[in-house]
């Protein structure tokens, strides 16, 4: 389930499975702490869904990237 909150939701994306199609994720620090990852098909279709809690910090950023190289 996706919990959209209008003025705090943070949306990004990257490829964050590995498999060269683009996903899109969304966290809002001040809902519970959820962040929710959608995989994507690359064909405009995000199915398989991945859900953590990292606890409530309001001053949260989410910043994507190729951290390996």
């Amino acid at each position: 389930m996706w919990h959209w909150d209008v003025f705090n939701t943070q949306v990004f994306t990257g490829d964050f499975d590995g498999d060269g199609l683009w996903d899109v994720g969304l966290y809002n620090p001040n809902s519970r702490g959820n962040f929710y990852i959608r995989y994507g098909d690359g064909k405009g279709n995000f199915s398989r869904q991945t859900e953590w809690n990292w606890g409530v910090y309001s001053i949260a950023q989410v910043i994507t990237g190729e951290f390996r190289h």
